[in-house]
């Protein structure tokens, strides 16, 4: 199953899959120090795939069939949150269907979403104009599964005091 954790805006994400309650989300907010559970949708396909991730600012869920098949249909799920904190779902759109793509990686911009093909390789997927190009990538020739993570650069040190030397977090 894929990865499903993240940690966005002071809150960290992860997955619940309970049998008798379903497919959820659990949150930590780490400022507030208080834990949460979100609900999923429920037209979502509990034995779909499921991939958490950010585009422009929002908690987002890539929803795909777990076969391996020549061509995948990905839909991507935005969470919104009232003023008064209730979470709603909207189904922001639909990638494909497309051949050759085993699941996503992550969003590089908001056109944009690296992805994996079904022979291990990292593809760019351009959502408007629905091109894709390898990524080039150096290192081992063994294909493997892969996964991405989006760092961002801070002045804040992981070392406590006055360092004010930048880290990736």
């Amino acid at each position: 199953m894929p990865r499903f954790d993240l940690y966005h805006k002071g809150t960290y994400y992860w997955w619940e899959r309970d049998g008798r309650e379903g497919e959820n989300i659990l949150s930590f907010d780490m400022s507030e120090e208080l834990f949460g559970k979100i609900s999923l949708p429920e037209s979502f396909n509990r034995e779909n795939y499921k991939i958490l991730g950010v585009l422009n600012g929002s908690i987002v869920v890539f929803d795909y069939p777990c076969e391996v098949n020549d061509e995948k249909t990905f839909d991507l799920w935005e969470m919104k949150k009232d003023e008064c904190g209730v979470i709603s779902w909207s189904n922001l759109l639909t990638i494909g269907p497309i051949s050759g793509i085993h699941k996503p990686l992550l969003f590089v911009s908001s056109d944009e979403v690296l992805m994996e093909d079904n022979e291990g390789q990292v593809v760019l997927y351009n959502i408007k104009t629905q091109l894709m190009s390898v990524v080039p990538l150096k290192g081992q020739s063994i294909r493997r599964r892969c996964q991405a993570t989006f760092v961002t650069k801070t002045l804040a040190s992981v070392m406590g005091g006055n360092n004010s030397m930048s880290y990736g977090l």
